[in-house]
């Protein structure tokens, strides 16, 4: 097989074809789990990627050591993988993570977290969360805003008391993230801080704020949603679009005036009786 016994340029190209057959490329899981433990890193690296379009949860093993490869592109396109095959059983490993000194670790295990959508990281992610936000070695808002989109994913409601805090956060996109995830927990607190990020140069972040205004927003947010009508992302028309139709359903429809009253028509005179 060219995936084991290639140069690391055939083995690469090999993988990468293999990725593409998608689920038709079950047949070549153990040429791939093989190729997976590869010297070259940039064959393990591309490995994951292809079992991650083949998402057949066989090799998820394989993918949990490859949590701890010592090279930064295969051990991201392992986490990224697990979050795509959605099995509850990578979340303990990719939980540990969380506690891993490399932000950018903590960040991608918190995103395939959030993709794996099991409650049972919900507890491991609070704790991040309040990590990545104290004064320790760990604070990071990058990391804080993954986990908060993750909390989101899930749509576990106990969060709630730990998001609303973040409402007041210093850092624009942990505010605006909060806000939304609130939004996904159906809670419609955060609509004051959406309306703040409905014109803000970031299209994400006027993606989030249109979504929020138009589930809690009122009338009076009716012209600025429409002005995101001719927006140059198609996402944020999209949903300014969806906005518009139930921001327009809260306008006050006007009474009609009231009607006039027709005169009564004068009684007929009574004629004197002759006598």
């Amino acid at each position: 097989s060219v995936l084991t016994n290639g140069s690391t340029r055939a083995k690469t190209a090999a993988a990468l074809a293999a990725g593409q057959l998608g689920t038709s490329g079950v047949a070549l899981l153990p040429s791939l789990a093989s190729a997976a433990k590869d010297p070259d890193p940039s064959v393990r690296q591309t490995c994951a990627i292809a079992l991650g379009y083949i998402a057949d949860r066989e090799i998820l093993p394989s993918l949990i050591k490859g949590i701890k490869d010592k090279h930064d592109g295969a051990r991201f396109a392992s986490i990224n993988t697990l979050g795509i095959l959605k099995d509850g059983r990578a979340v303990k490993p990719l939980a540990d993570e969380l506690k891993n000194p490399d932000s950018r670790m903590r960040s991608a295990s918190a995103y395939a977290l959030g993709l794996i959508e099991d409650r049972s990281a919900v507890p491991m992610l609070v704790v991040a969360l309040k990590v990545s936000l104290s004064t320790s070695d760990l604070r990071d808002n990058t990391v804080a805003i993954n986990v908060v989109k993750a909390l989101g994913t899930i749509r576990e409601p106990s969060v709630l008391p730990a998001i609303k805090p973040l409402l007041v956060h210093k850092e624009a996109g942990v505010r605006i993230v909060s806000a939304h995830t609130l939004f996904r927990l159906s809670d419609g607190s955060g609509v004051i801080v959406a309306r703040e990020f409905l014109s803000d140069p970031d299209g994400g972040r006027r993606r989030m704020a249109v979504e929020v205004v138009g589930e809690y927003g009122n009338e009076k947010d009716l012209s600025r949603v429409k002005a995101l009508l001719s927006d140059s992302e198609t996402g944020v028309k999209r949903l300014a679009e969806q906005a518009v139709s139930k921001l327009a359903q809260r306008v006050p429809k006007k009474a009609p005036p009231p009607a006039k009253a027709k005169p009564s028509p004068s009684a007929p005179s009574k004629k004197p009786a002759p006598r």
